[in-house]
């Protein structure tokens, strides 16, 4: 009688298929976590945002951009349908060393924060959060595949 020593081949691939499960229930967890932070971010940069509008506000009135006040501007690093205004980054920028980065996840098809001075007769900020997060600043302005567009009123 031979003594074996070794492990045959069955019970190495039921190791190596086990190490397979564990390692995707552990990667899927940590996409969630990444999503939760990215969103997190979003909802403390959009707070900055506010709080420099309101720093700057100082001679009674927030940014009217040069063209069309009724439009969205962008107001952070990047944004995926609107351009940047003078009048407004001058303002910003006022109170804030540079715009914000949105932190894209690749899955949202509206990323950046936006400026719109007359919406509806007031001033907003509007960003995206993934996975139809809920909006926590402010009410839900709706939903742009699958992610909710979050609006928030801007408060002099």
């Amino acid at each position: 009688m031979k003594g074996n020593k070794g492990f045959t081949l069955i019970e190495l691939l039921v190791v190596i298929a086990i190490i397979g499960i564990l390692a995707s229930v552990i990667l899927a967890s940590l996409n969630s976590a990444r999503l939760k932070a990215r969103n997190a971010q979003r909802i403390t940069q959009v707070r900055q945002l506010i709080t420099a509008f309101n720093l700057s506000y100082d001679n009674g009135t927030l940014p009217v951009p040069l063209t069309n006040p009724g439009s969205f501007y962008c107001i952070s690093s990047t944004c995926s349908n609107a351009g940047a205004d003078p009048t407004v980054d001058a303002f910003l920028l006022r109170s804030i060393s540079q715009k914000p980065t949105d932190p894209d996840g690749g899955t949202r098809a509206m990323t950046g924060y936006y400026y719109n001075a007359n919406y509806l007769g007031k001033p907003i900020i509007e960003y995206t959060l993934e996975d139809n997060t809920p909006c926590q600043l402010t009410q839900t302005f709706g939903v742009n595949n699958g992610n909710n567009v979050c609006i928030v009123y801007i408060a002099p």
